[in-house]
């Protein structure tokens, strides 16, 4: 996704990862990370105030010890239509005053006002 490739390296890695735990959306699944704990956090915020994943913690007990581990829902995925039927109008408009954009600058540089 562009929106992710702009960011910081470890938005970008945690959006990676997040997808890879669950690209089709819909459900929560468990996240493995390999960034370290204050970086998972600053990522996660900027991830979850983007609107397209969600966190929890999940904490489970093994062996008499508390694990604590997180536990990932993509609000983007392929099964997540609701995301994408809001987000088509919003790209079509982005586009066309793209392209409006550029045939006036186009307009410009050859001397045609209109």
């Amino acid at each position: 996704m562009l929106w992710a490739s702009q960011q910081k390296p470890s938005v970008t890695q945690l959006w990676q990862e997040s997808w890879t735990a669950g690209p089709y959306g819909s459900r929560w699944m468990p996240l493995t990370s390999a960034l370290g704990y204050s970086t998972f956090i600053s990522a996660k915020k900027i991830l979850s105030d983007s609107g397209l994943f969600i966190f929890k913690p999940d904490k489970s007990i093994q062996d008499g010890r508390e694990t604590a581990s997180w536990m990932v829902k993509n609000l983007h995925g392929s099964r997540m239509k609701e995301f994408w039927r809001k987000l088509i109008p919003k790209i079509s408009n982005q586009m066309l005053k793209n392209k409006n954009q550029i045939l006036k600058n186009e307009n410009q540089m050859l001397g045609i006002q209109r």
